[in-house]
């Protein structure tokens, strides 16, 4: 199976359609910000030019999505958040949103929050499963979650969690 792994799309749709190339992979998987602070409106845009293509794909939304977006997802069977799909040999599974960030952006969470949505993926997936977990929130103290200044900014929880 090949997948191609895309994030913070920011409503770039023109850049969107340059990338989703039908019968160059089998599964799309979106780790956020499909938006650019937008609702569903942008979300539904991305969606139709998704849809399109044929390709299947899952997403979790980041925090530059509005939460509507979430909860659209949910209703269209596409989001991952919390949630575990399975598909033939592989499990899905994610983590939407992020830490609070220095500029409030309307998805952010608390580690306690990533917590108990981590607690909920683990009594989903089965153990002898393999799985793909995508997250918008790095976990800490990664490459992915450093700031210029050298600052971790990812989450401890979703660290433990892989």
């Amino acid at each position: 199976m090949k997948i191609l792994h895309i994030t913070d799309i920011h409503s770039n749709f023109d850049t969107l359609r340059t990338i989703i190339v039908p019968n160059k992979f089998d599964l799309l998987l979106i780790s956020g910000d499909i938006t650019h602070f937008g609702g569903t409106s942008d979300l539904k845009t991305a969606i139709e030019i998704l849809d399109s293509t044929g390709i299947a794909y899952y997403a979790v939304t980041g925090n530059c999505d509005k939460p509507e977006c979430e909860q659209y997802l949910r209703n269209y069977l596409k989001s991952i958040d919390s949630n575990v799909v399975d598909l033939e040999t592989v499990s899905l599974t994610g983590l939407s949103g992020s830490l609070h960030c220095p500029g409030k952006t309307p998805n952010e969470f608390s580690e306690k929050d990533f917590a108990a949505k981590l607690s909920i993926i683990e009594q989903k997936l089965r153990p002898s499963r393999p799985f793909i977990f995508v997250a918008h929130q790095p976990p800490y103290n990664t490459l992915n979650d450093k700031l210029v200044t050298g600052m971790h900014t990812g989450s401890k929880n979703i660290r433990k969690f892989i």
